[in-house]
C-alpha cells in the first residue's frame, strides 16, 4: 500500500525517537461526499416500487408465494456454494485433526 505524500508528510511530523510505536488500523464509516450520498442496500430509494411490492406482499399472503418479478427465475431454487467449506474440527469429532507419529 503506497502512502501518500500528505500521510508521509504526516508521520515525519508525529515521529519521536525513542518512543516504541505500534501499528494500529483505522475505520472510517459514513464518510460519503455531501452531494454523493450512500445509499442503504435494504431501503428502497424509489417510491415509486412501494406500491408494487406491498401488491406483491398482499398477494403472496393470500395465495402462498406464487406472485414473483419477471426478473426471478422461479426454477431456481438459490443453494449455497461449498467446495471451499473449512472443516469443522472445533464442532465435529469426526473431522478433528489427528496427529501419529
Amino acid at each position: 500500500m503506497e502512502l501518500s505524500k500528505f500521510a508521509v508528510e504526516a508521520l515525519k511530523r508525529i515521529f519521536r525517537p525513542g518512543f516504541h510505536y505500534k501499528k494500529a488500523g483505522v475505520i472510517v464509516e459514513k464518510f460519503t461526499a455531501e452531494k454523493e450520498p450512500q445509499l442503504d442496500l435494504f431501503k428502497n430509494r424509489d417510491s415509486r416500487q412501494i406500491p408494487l411490492m406491498k401488491t406483491v406482499d398482499r398477494l403472496n399472503l393470500l395465495y402462498g408465494k406464487k406472485v414473483r418479478l419477471a426478473s426471478q427465475d422461479p426454477g431456481k431454487v438459490w443453494k449455497m456454494k461449498q467446495e471451499r467449506l473449512s472443516p469443522r474440527y472445533s464442532t465435529n469429532l469426526d473431522e478433528v485433526i489427528q496427529i501419529i507419529l
